[in-house]
């Protein structure tokens, strides 16, 4: 039977558990999710879409785990340009499709020993209007 429904490699079930509580996070913000793990086109994919209600601009997160915390290696390492580049791409792609027509940015969340312990505004560009 395991065989028929085997279980996500553990990588796949620690980035889903970081991704909950970065939700659980913005959350307890005052934010609105608006979707978690979207994806966009064949290679892109948002871990999640968020409504700021305090600046009013839509918020493109992703979210960079790890199990335990350590001085060396820190989640942030694996928030390369490449990746950068590409949730710009997904954003804008995302604002386009859905004719959104106010502000938005991208935030990084980092989650380690299950808590956010950092939470990055604008990384990626200047905040957009349009």
């Amino acid at each position: 039977m395991d065989d028929l429904f085997p279980l996500p490699p553990a990588h796949i079930v620690t980035g889903k558990g970081g991704e909950a509580l970065a939700a659980e996070f913005l959350e307890r913000l005052g934010w609105r999710i608006v979707g978690r793990n979207v994806r966009i086109g064949h290679h892109d994919e948002i871990d999640l879409i968020a409504f700021d209600c305090d600046e009013r601009v839509l918020v493109f997160a992703e979210v960079k785990t790890r199990k335990k915390d350590h001085k060396d290696y820190h989640p942030e390492i694996n928030m390369t340009w490449r990746k950068r580049k590409n949730m710009a791409r997904a954003a804008r792609h995302w604002v386009d499709a859905h004719g959104w027509d106010g502000g938005f940015r991208m935030d990084t969340l980092y989650v380690s020993n299950q808590s956010v312990i950092d939470h990055h505004i604008d990384v990626a560009w200047p905040r957009h209007t349009r």
